[in-house]
């Protein structure tokens, strides 16, 4: 468009303003557009633009109301265009902030389109911000003043509008405006409801943006405390929010309310969550900008309370307890905190809340509530244990772990004698998981004065120490390692303590079920006998007796499940005989096969049988001294239970008897060979049994006895050949193996001795039958029976063998025996 001279200009204007009246939308738009054209050249500028606003004005903001919206925009847009070549006059606003308020400043929507709705929130933003306190044409003025009611009527109503953009359009403005006119408090209360509903806007860039706003508001609020409560009390939830940059700005608005609210000093305990909120964020951008504003913020209160603080400064140096992964707040910073801790009681209170994330916050809140109070927080550490106990137990891992971290912080920062006391006493009354653990944590994180107490905390791990829960086991174990640990280092000789921490260590070994303990409880152990002990069987010498008679109601019906029961079970199975428990472990056993039910006979049994296997490593003295605890032990507690009963208990009953004195064989072979004669008649009866382990560890057992009288001979004998018709091939295998072992005893009668020859000729019988046997690796075994058999009966050997003609069936396993027939011969003749 050529640009027009200065003669025509006032023509070409006059032609607008005559077509803006034409009821033809397209002449409006045209003129509307072409003086839009005209107000962006050159021809338009600061000289003479009053001029020309003062011809057309009336004219264009009329447009604002007119039917289309097209015409509307571009009157909008003419506006905008003159007003930023407009000298800074404030005559002009009393025409053009009205005609926006009569457009989107009403109770009712007058402006439909969103659009345009937005234009005239951005053009208004634009005169706040010509038109502010702050330009040097105005120093000392309040341009905006007259129009300040509009303005905030106008915002009232888009505060409250559906469309994204004008809300967060309406903050921005908001924060212009209070930089722009002194007199923004006049009305900045009423912000604060509107402003607080858009807080729960789904998009996050509006709930950042209604924070900043309300941060703004808050500061200008000079009447209202409780409204000034409300908003932050509102805003502290929004900490949690899951947008980091919501969260930032949250703690923004905290630190400038700790800078520069009017009565901060009476808020602290309300606007602390803001700041400690976002100091803990897992967002480390957030968690660093926070921390540099809380920094400034802590100066500014010292610079305010020097006098005060200089003193303090003087003596105020770090706990030799002080922990390196934690970085010291400011004096000033922490002065801030010592003076906010009405708060703790909320922080508790949420900290028991069904909602995770406000459980996590609060715990979040608490860990810099503790580092920032240090030896301050004690007056509130009755308060704050039993929830913190019970927060280190949660089910979210997540808030439990964080809890663990606040008692070890605690723990460092507070006198190991001004809470251990306490924490002992309600670890003893309430013996739970979360005391436990938030105990752990604090004995970790205190000084070396916690030394003092190890025995009286050993003897408080003892009554702790009879628990089944795995996890409970698992963190007892840790405290107590972490003992033995201090044991090493600074007790030696302190016995008492060596014995209560074997004492708990045995008692988690004994009753643990889970896989990865017993290898942490065995190094613990090696580590609390070094290096007085050679071994950890020396420690079980030393102290098991005493942990087997500190076994209490054994004597009731328990079940295999009870505690007692559990107890006696693991130290049989894990620590075995010994010669000093011994006796305490028989009685123990016998109170168990006394009166216990039979599951926790079976138990204990299976506990014994474990035992059994470890006699050689447990039981060091002469063999007569074996032999004359095992028979009192067998005779006791095991041979009455091989005697036959009826019922399916007793018939499990029996073959747990029959296991622990195959064990024993199989563990005290030479105890076994000397006691198995005098309980050979129990032990044949069971042959017979019609359970298949009763028989299998009947014959393991038998197989132990050293040589016999000819009648308990004969009846093995026979009932071995019996066996080799068992309907179990493993019985019959382990019965063809057993008739190598019958031994008869020597000095007998010479009728006796011949009489047992005739027994092992049926023994050569039965094996010449059975090699019919279709089970080729029966017969195998049989071929070697015979050949051993026949080296010290080689008469009876030949006479079975020696005559099979060579057309019988297996002729290999005949062969095999008639030339084994043959060696012996010659052996016998050379």
């Amino acid at each position: 468009m050529t640009e027009p001279t200065v003669s025509n200009l006032g023509v070409k204007l006059e032609e607008f303003c005559t077509n803006l009246a034409n009821p033809d939308r397209r002449v409006r738009q045209r003129a509307l557009q072409g003086l839009l054209e005209l107000c962006q050249s050159d021809a338009v500028h600061v000289d003479n633009a009053t001029d020309i606003f003062d011809y057309i004005y009336l004219h264009i903001l009329k447009g604002y109301g007119d039917k289309y919206e097209s015409c509307r925009t571009v009157a909008a847009s003419v506006v905008t265009e003159m007003l930023e070549k407009l000298p800074e006059n404030e005559f002009y606003l009393a025409y053009v902030i009205p005609t926006i308020a009569r457009r989107i400043g009403q109770k009712e929507l007058v402006e439909e389109s969103e659009e345009l709705r937005l234009q005239l929130l951005e053009q208004l933003t634009g005169i706040v911000m010509k038109y502010s306190g702050r330009n040097p044409v105005f120093v000392g003025k309040d341009p905006l003043l007259k129009a300040y009611n509009d303005i905030v009527d106008i915002l009232l109503k888009t505060l409250t509008d559906p469309y994204p953009n004008i809300l967060k359009q309406s903050c921005v403005l908001i924060k212009e405006l209070s930089l722009a006119t002194p007199s923004f408090h006049y009305r900045a209360e009423v912000l604060a409801n509107p402003l607080m509903a858009i807080l729960k806007h789904r998009h996050s860039p509006i709930r950042t943006a209604a924070v900043e706003a309300l941060g703004t508001v808050v500061l200008h609020i000079t009447t209202n405390t409780d409204c000034i409560v409300k908003i932050i009390v509102e805003l502290s939830r929004f900490v949690m929010d899951d947008s980091a940059n919501v969260r930032r700005e949250c703690g923004r608005v905290g630190c400038q309310m700790m800078l520069d609210l009017r009565d901060r000093y009476g808020m602290f305990d309300r606007i602390l969550p803001l700041v400690f909120g976002c100091l803990s964020d897992e967002c480390p951008e957030v968690a660093k900008e926070i921390e540099n504003l809380w920094v400034k913020c802590g100066q500014k209160f010292y610079m305010e309370n020097e006098k005060e603080l200089m003193k303090i400064a003087l003596v105020d140096n770090p706990v030799d307890t002080y922990p390196e992964e934690w970085k010291r707040p400011t004096l000033g910073c922490r002065a801030i905190a010592q003076r906010g801790f009405k708060m703790i009681n909320i922080i508790l209170h949420e900290m028991e809340e069904w909602k995770e994330e406000i459980r996590l916050h609060a715990t979040l809140l608490l860990t810099q509530t503790v580092l920032h109070a240090e030896k301050a927080i004690l007056p509130y550490l009755a308060d704050i244990y039993p929830v913190l106990a019970k927060t280190c137990m949660d089910e979210n891992r997540w808030v439990a772990a964080e809890a663990v971290k606040v008692a070890k912080l605690l723990g460092s920062l507070v006198d190991y004698g001004d809470w251990s006391t306490r924490a002992m006493e309600c670890l003893e009354h309430w013996p739970n998981l979360g005391h436990l653990k938030c105990f752990i944590a604090m004995f970790v994180g205190s000084g070396p004065s916690k030394w003092s107490d190890c025995i009286k905390i050993s003897k408080l791990l003892i009554s702790l120490s009879i628990n089944l829960d795995s996890d409970f086991q698992n963190h007892l174990l840790m405290i107590t390692e972490i003992l033995v640990g201090e044991y090493q280092a600074h007790g030696k000789e302190e016995h008492e303590l060596e014995k209560n921490l074997y004492r708990v260590l045995v008692t988690i070994l004994a009753l643990s079920e889970e896989e990865s303990l017993p290898g942490r409880i065995i190094t613990a152990l090696m580590a609390l006998g070094q290096p007085t002990s050679a071994d950890i069987n020396d420690l079980h010498r030393k102290h098991l007796e005493s942990v087997v008679k500190s076994i209490e109601d054994l004597d009731s019906i328990n079940s295999e499940r009870s505690e007692p029961i559990l107890f006696l079970y693991g130290l049989l199975f894990h620590c075995g005989f010994h010669i000093p428990a011994f006796s305490a472990l028989q009685d123990a056993v016998e109170t168990v096969m006394t009166l216990g039910c039979a599951e926790a006979k079976i138990k204990i049994l299976c506990g014994v049988s474990a035992a059994m296997l470890k006699w050689p490593e447990t039981i060091h003295t002469s063999l007569e001294g074996r032999v004359a605890m095992l028979r009192a032990f067998l005779d006791t507690n095991i041979v009455p239970g091989l005697v036959w009963k009826a019922g399916f208990s007793a018939e499990s009953i029996r073959a747990m008897c029959a296991t622990v004195v195959a064990a024993a064989a199989r563990g005290a072979p030479e105890e076994s060979f000397i006691i198995v004669p005098d309980i050979v008649d129990h032990l044949i009866v069971l042959l017979d049994d019609n359970l298949v382990v009763i028989r299998k560890y009947a014959i393991a057992s038998l197989m132990a006895s050293g040589p016999l009288l000819y009648d308990q001979l004969r009846l093995m004998a026979f009932g071995f050949m019996a066996r080799l018709d068992d309907p179990s091939a493993e019985i019959r295998y382990t019965a063809a193996k057993a008739l190598t072992t019958l031994k008869l005893k020597a000095g007998l009668e010479i009728g006796q001795a011949d009489a047992w020859k005739r027994v092992v000729k049926e023994i050569f019988s039965k094996i010449l039958i059975h090699l019919d046997d279709p089970d080729e690796n029966l017969r195998a075994e049989l071929v070697e029976t015979a050949k051993s058999l026949g080296r010290d009966y080689l008469e009876e050997f030949q006479e079975v063998f020696g005559g099979i003609p060579e057309s019988c069936s297996h002729a290999n396993e005949v062969n095999d025996l008639r030339a084994a027939i043959e060696k012996l011969s010659l052996e016998k003749c050379a």
